[in-house]
């Protein structure tokens, strides 16, 4: 069998071989921009005397670690968040579970409860559509008299009959 040389070129990798590359950098550098950067960004800002506005102060490499690990303050927060941890992964973890035990099984109510946990998904996107067809009514909403507020007339239309705006097939 012949060896899959995609990707590579006389000078090593490409990019333009590697297609599943551009599905994930997007998510890859979101990741970074809201994660990695803050995270080290974070741990660089430990490092200096700083009250969170102006310049950095001196450098005071790891003390202000050493007065975290003495505050009650710290281990109080610490010792919450610990027991809100073990809270969510022992009941809400063991109730989904019995939960989606009892749901993958066969019964009389396995159709209605099913449809019960998954209403509040639905009813969300329900309510947002309401929202909106009532904001944009031509007698009730509100996007018309804003737009007649701000001075745009010209824009006010009945939004939801009009077929210059209606989805086009």
């Amino acid at each position: 069998m012949p060896a899959d040389n995609r990707g590579n070129s006389e000078s090593g990798w490409r990019f333009p071989n590697v297609p599943y590359f551009w599905f994930i950098f997007p998510g890859l550098l979101a990741y970074t921009i809201l994660f990695i950067w803050p995270t080290i960004r974070s741990f660089y800002l430990s490092l200096y005397d700083w009250s969170g506005r102006g310049p950095l102060g001196p450098i005071v490499w790891e003390q202000n670690f050493r007065n975290i690990a003495h505050s009650d303050k710290f281990w109080q927060a610490a010792g919450n968040s610990f027991r809100l941890f073990i809270f969510i992964f022992i009941f809400q973890n063991t109730i989904s579970l019995g939960l989606a035990i009892l749901l993958n099984r066969r019964g009389a109510a396995t159709h209605f409860f099913r449809v019960i946990i998954f209403l509040p998904q639905i009813m969300s996107a329900v309510a947002t559509g309401i929202i909106w067809v009532i904001m944009l009514d031509p007698i009730i909403g509100a996007v018309n008299p804003f737009l007649a507020d701000i001075g745009l007339e010209s824009f006010q239309r009945q939004w939801q009959s009009d077929p210059a705006w209606a989805l086009r097939t």
